[in-house]
């Protein structure tokens, strides 16, 4: 009988353990990031693999404060987003990761990764964004230098478009990304590289002297009242490294 109780108990708890993702233990690379304005990330099981999967519908909105604020075309912004550290500058960094699109992403420039500058709220701001608009995927670099003195603002640099990654070609299809690029004030530069295939070599992008650079990913995306359709990606093995 004791032999049959424990035969039964290791049976219900390795069901549980593998129908429940939060009963998982973390893989190592995920302690390295942290919630992103009060969203904790949601952990999915399949095939003995543990990743991250980030679900955002209609309405969902981010819970930074900016989040609520009608600004850039769009009355509310909605976020699910995790973030690490902050980097260190005169640098440069790589970042290997997995994503896999798995719903959606059709809306007005869904945003699933960025290299984000903060130091403070008046020093905030995307420094360089992964999105998709029109079913093609964008990096859309940090667009304009507003001088300190004269408030002037200048166009540095347009959207680059990855034209040979189309959501519907890559829907479901886990694909490997490298990013690196540089973490110098001013004008620093990036290279991507797509399933180990070099798509974007040294391109620039625009850090300012008051920002300290981070990795932030998910979904991020305008608020729009019209469009309700849910954007499902899944990331996994996101490693940051600093080479120099």
């Amino acid at each position: 009988m004791r032999y049959f109780l424990t035969f039964l108990f290791f049976i219900v708890s390795s069901n549980v353990y593998a129908t429940d993702p939060d009963s998982l233990p973390d893989d190592p690379w995920m302690k390295n990031f942290f919630e992103n304005c009060g969203y904790y990330p949601i952990k999915h099981h399949e095939n003995n693999n543990v990743f991250w999967r980030f679900t955002l519908e209609k309405g969902d909105r981010g819970g930074c404060s900016s989040d609520n604020i009608e600004r850039s075309g769009a009355l509310y912004w909605e976020r699910k987003e995790v973030g690490d550290r902050k980097l260190k500058s005169d640098a440069t960094y790589e970042v290997q990761f997995k994503v896999r699109f798995d719903r959606g992403f059709e809306g007005d420039w869904e945003t699933f990764l960025q290299l984000h500058g903060y130091s403070d709220p008046a020093c905030s701001k995307p420094l360089l964004m992964f999105k998709f608009g029109g079913s093609s995927a964008w990096l859309d670099p940090s667009l304009a230098l507003i001088s300190r003195h004269t408030g002037e603002r200048r166009l540095v640099k347009q959207p680059f478009q990855l034209e040979k990654f189309s959501i519907d070609e890559i829907l479901g299809i886990w694909q490997k990304l490298k990013f690196v690029f540089e973490t110098n004030a001013g004008k620093s530069k990036y290279s991507l590289y797509i399933n180990n295939r070099l798509e974007v070599s040294e391109e620039e992008f625009y850090i300012p002297d008051c920002s300290t650079p981070h990795i932030k990913f998910g979904i991020y995306r305008l608020g729009d009242p019209e469009y309700g359709k849910t954007s499902i990606v899944d990331f996994d093995d996101v490693i940051v490294t600093k080479v120099r």
